[in-house]
């Protein structure tokens, strides 16, 4: 679980972060931290479940296929990325 936690603080620390963060208007406390980009994170044998902050879905496609690619990288482990947008759930193969 540690490492699952390193790894989303990686990406939530990144410039691209910094990116969106400012293309959404987030509130600047929401930089950098795993809950201002994400409403829920659960971590399931291989499987990774997350939710974004409402005011990060409008750039869902973009955040998802970057995270998909820093997951690849720094955590071969991870075989699926489960988002839950409202009811819907979408899988991506990692």
């Amino acid at each position: 679980m540690d490492s699952v936690v390193a790894v989303l603080l990686e990406f939530v620390q990144s410039d691209y972060a910094r990116q969106q963060c400012n293309y959404v208007n987030a509130a600047p406390t929401d930089y950098g931290t795993i809950e201002g980009m994400f409403d829920k994170v659960e971590i399931s044998d291989a499987k990774l479940m997350l939710k974004l902050s409402r005011s990060f879905e409008q750039r869902s496609t973009s955040i998802l296929d970057k995270l998909t690619r820093h997951l690849r990288t720094r955590m071969p482990q991870v075989e699926s990325l489960e988002y839950q947008q409202g009811s819907t759930i979408r899988t991506i193969f990692v």
